[in-house]
């Protein structure tokens, strides 16, 4: 196997940010990207070790759920393939003596080399190495799945990478939900605002209706994105995502019958249920004719006909690496009172709690961030990024031992 070698820069970067967190703890911030929060890098002083600083708006009630729930599921989760978070800090305002004024959140988090996107970006992945990514990555899933947890926006960008090691790590829970299997979450769940083209197609068609299976959809786009060097499907809008979707796997069992009908009256006349441009015709060699086994199963338009990530490690393409005693599962998943808070209306001060609190006095372009966030926050980001490189990192190459 090729091993992943990327030679690292460090290249200065001045934010005004630095000036906000505790006591000079945290130097030489790096802006790494974001969304809809921004994350740095940071060196954390003591320990002399880098990390990630996600910065998340607490100006709502809204934003101030949902930061509960990616704290209360980052905690909550332990596991070699999911990035660790360290310390939680609070923004508070230091001019206002009466009670304390929560502006932002901090989420300091584990570091990691790069991530997917970049290393697809700039390099194509040998056989190994999308095996042994892709076998992380279901690790992962089964772990999070085993929580009661459904990620919903899995995608390269999401997936960190440490280079040395071939580690693979999931990150951001922005979007993520905790949902208990005896409960009816009819009215609860909301379609989100994850990637088009990893998105699956329920996500699509009936947005407040999933399940755990809709991570499994897009994890196989992402298997396939390694292997093809390029998206699945890259959509442009939802209607064209849904007819590439149905172009490439079968439609014929699809439980969204009215849906489904309604593609078929946009494609050609020769339209059949089978597919048109099956994986057999775009997936490369023999050397991937296991892994196009799996992909099969995990990309099926029903999702009551997708593997589960359990199912997924069973597959032989990963008896190389399989070993199910170091396939962990959550033994204390969550349950429904576990988010009960998201209906209350004291949520900053339950926000507020989880914290450490560090002072600012407030400034006028900490308030510009916050309204640039609440816009991009109100615009859904319809196909992948392609950004700027990750900071630090100039360029990839790959070297055989």
């Amino acid at each position: 196997m090729a091993h992943l070698n990327f030679e690292l820069s460090h290249s200065p970067h001045s934010l005004s940010l630095q000036k906000t967190l505790l006591g000079g703890r945290y130097t030489d911030l790096k802006r790494l990207g974001g969304t809809n929060s921004v994350v740095f890098s940071a060196l954390d002083a003591p320990s002399k070790h880098r990390v990630a600083i996600k910065r998340l708006t607490a100006a709502t009630d809204q934003q101030c759920r949902a930061a509960i729930r990616e704290i209360r599921i980052l905690r909550h989760l332990e596991h070699d393939n999911i990035v660790d978070l360290f310390e939680i800090l609070g923004l508070v305002d230091r001019e206002r003596s009466d009670r304390k004024e929560l502006l932002a959140v901090y989420l300091v988090l584990e570091h990691c080399d790069t991530d997917l996107h970049f290393v697809l970006k700039n390099q194509t992945l040998d056989s190994e190495h999308v095996k042994l990514f892709s076998y992380q990555l279901l690790k992962a899933a089964k772990y999070i799945h085993s929580s009661n947890v459904v990620h919903r926006d899995i995608k390269p960008s999401n997936i960190l990478i440490n280079l040395d090691k071939g580690e693979l790590k999931i990150c951001d829970f922005g979007s993520a939900r905790m949902i208990d299997p005896n409960y009816d979450h009819s009215g609860y769940l909301t379609g989100g605002k994850s990637t088009l083209w990893y998105r699956a197609p329920e996500c699509i068609i009936t947005p407040q209706q999933y399940n755990k299976r809709c991570d499994i959809w897009s994890i196989g786009c992402v298997i396939a994105e390694m292997i093809l060097g390029k998206p699945l499907y890259p959509g442009k809008y939802e209607h064209e995502q849904l007819i590439l979707m149905s172009e490439g796997v079968c439609t014929s069992n699809s439980v969204f019958s009215h849906e489904t009908s309604m593609i078929e009256l946009t494609r050609d006349p020769g339209y059949s249920e089978k597919p048109i441009h099956p994986l057999s015709d775009r997936l490369p060699g023999k050397s991937y004719q296991s892994a196009l086994n799996m992909l099969e199963k995990m990309l099926k338009f029903n999702p009551g006909e997708r593997v589960t990530s359990e199912q997924a490690l069973a597959d032989p393409y990963f008896d190389v690496y399989s070993y199910p005693d170091d396939e962990p599962i959550n033994q204390c998943p969550f349950q429904i009172e576990s988010y009960v808070d998201d209906f209350m209306s004291d949520v900053k001060d339950i926000l507020l709690g989880l914290t450490t609190p560090i002072y600012c006095a407030e400034d006028e372009s900490l308030h510009q961030k916050e309204e640039e966030e609440e816009e991009e926050e109100e615009e859904e980001e319809e196909v992948e990024p392609t950004g700027e490189s990750w900071p630090g990192t100039s360029q990839a190459t790959f070297e055989k031992l």
